[in-house]
C-alpha cells in the first residue's frame, strides 16, 4: 500500500495492491492518471484495476474500476471476496 498525499493530508493518488503471501499479484487498484497516453487510460480515469500480471499480455492492459475507489471498499471486496470463494469452489467441483 502506496499513498501520496497532498500539502494537507488528503491522499492525491494510491496504489492498493493484493499479493500472496509469496509475493504474486491477485488485484491491483490504482489511482494515478495516464495523462501523458491516452492509450493508457479507462473510462474512470484515473482509478483503475490491474489484473496478475500472468493475465496480461502488457501494461496497457487496465479495468475501470467504478466501485471500489477507497481503501475501506477495497478491504471489503478482498473479506467478501476471501468468504464467498470456498463456497464457489465446492459448488463448481460438485458439477459434474
Amino acid at each position: 500500500m502506496i499513498e501520496y498525499k497532498t500539502s494537507d493530508g488528503w491522499i492525491d493518488y494510491y496504489y492498493y495492491d493484493w499479493v500472496t503471501s509469496d509475493g504474486k499479484t491477485i488485484l491491483k487498484w490504482h489511482s494515478e492518471p495516464h495523462n501523458e497516453d491516452e492509450r493508457y487510460q479507462t473510462t474512470t480515469e484515473p482509478y483503475h484495476i490491474h489484473l496478475p500480471a500472468s493475465e496480461t499480455l502488457h501494461n496497457m492492459y487496465r479495468l475501470a474500476n467504478f466501485e471500489h475507489q477507497t481503501l475501506r471498499s477495497i478491504i471489503e471486496f478482498i473479506l467478501l471476496f476471501d468468504k464467498a470463494l470456498p463456497s464457489f469452489q465446492n459448488y463448481t467441483a460438485k458439477k459434474p
